[in-house]
């Protein structure tokens, strides 16, 4: 009997040990550019390990296993790319236990996604294009963070410059198809950041500010067609006062090609009068319309900002669209729409 349980605290010991070694650090191993097969033992099981520990109801646990999970990615451990590698791997597959259609673990889902970007590579990248997409995900949280995860993905700084034109791509056409405003800001964020990435040449930084343009103007048109086409009950407006605001910042930014913003000027000009138009033939009074009647107050003002940039105009009205808009004065706003169009064909 004495031997049975002897042999029974043995076994106990070495699981126990086991366990502690997955979870022990690895900081001091993922720098190094060749690894031992027990040093990549160590690694693939310290990230299945805090991966499996995402697995929590308990909001301090999850926090915790999270950070483990992102300690050896922090810029100052340095881990090698052979390294984030193996680590990516590891990660990704353990990840899939929450990252699966049928998982109801959708806070595990949203952690696991959170580290993932910071991974920073193609491999990590392919998971967030998966879950960005609404033709894949239906869970708006993981688009939502998947989204974000992208960009931060490219703030990283290991892709070339190429892989993130053909991964901004891919967001833009993700975009054409999200109902969530929320989520599509965040996309909105994603396109842009490209141009700000560390990293690429001059020649490669030039390419990437036009394609930002590029797909922010196609974006941006997308979106306001939608708008106009589904009518005042159209949630999607409530990206407008978060994008344009965004958008004019970037059209004042010094060091962008002036031929670059005058490309997207002459594609977004239309539509956006065409949207303060639209904006103003609307009754904000109806049962419809009264719920967002604010919100596109905000984002007729705010498109009105643009606009008046966009054309070059160094003077204030008297009375703002916004002033307008907030009076109930559809036919003033509508007189500038007029003028607006004029201005746009000479």
């Amino acid at each position: 009997m004495r031997k049975v349980h002897f042999f029974s605290l043995c076994l106990t010991l070495m699981i126990v040990g086991t366990v502690h070694a997955q979870a022990r650090s690895i900081d001091k191993i993922v720098d190094k550019s060749t690894l031992e097969d027990e040093e990549i033992k160590k690694i693939e099981g310290y990230a299945v390990y805090w991966t499996d520990a995402l697995a929590t109801s308990d909001g301090e646990e999850l926090n915790n296993a999270r950070k483990k999970l992102a300690e050896p990615l922090e810029p100052d451990v340095e881990m090698s790319v052979f390294a984030r590698s193996i680590y990516g791997d590891a990660l990704r597959e353990s990840a899939q236990q929450y990252l699966s259609n049928d998982s109801t673990s959708e806070m595990s889902a949203v952690n696991a996604l959170q580290v993932i970007s910071l991974l920073g590579t193609d491999q990590g990248c392919s998971v967030l294009l998966t879950h960005a997409n609404s033709l894949n995900e239906d869970r708006d949280a993981l688009r939502l963070w998947a989204s974000i995860g992208l960009n931060n993905s490219f703030q990283i700084g290991l892709l070339d410059a190429r892989r993130v034109s053909s991964i901004a791509k891919l967001v833009a056409g993700f975009m054409t198809r999200e109902q969530d405003w929320y989520i599509l800001a965040r996309q909105f964020d994603t396109i842009s950041s490209i141009k700000n990435m560390p990293g690429p040449d001059t020649q490669e930084q030039e390419e990437l500010e036009q394609l930002s343009f590029q797909l922010q103007a196609n974006a941006l048109v997308d979106l306001l067609n939608r708008i106009q086409e589904d009518g005042p009950g159209q949630k999607l407006v409530k990206v407008l006062p978060v994008v344009l605001p965004a958008l004019m910042l970037e059209f004042v930014e010094h060091g962008v090609d002036a031929g670059v913003k005058e490309d997207a000027k002459e594609l977004i000009m239309p539509s956006l009068i065409s949207f303060v138009e639209h904006a103003s033939s609307l009754d904000p009074t109806s049962e419809q319309g009264a719920p967002l009647n604010k919100i596109y107050g905000n984002a007729v003002g705010n498109a009105a900002q643009l606009i008046s940039l966009l054309l070059g105009e160094t003077t204030e009205p008297d009375v703002t669209i916004g002033e307008l808009w907030g009076n109930n004065n559809m036919q003033a706003i509508q007189e500038r729409v007029a003028a607006w169009n004029t201005l746009l064909k000479n």
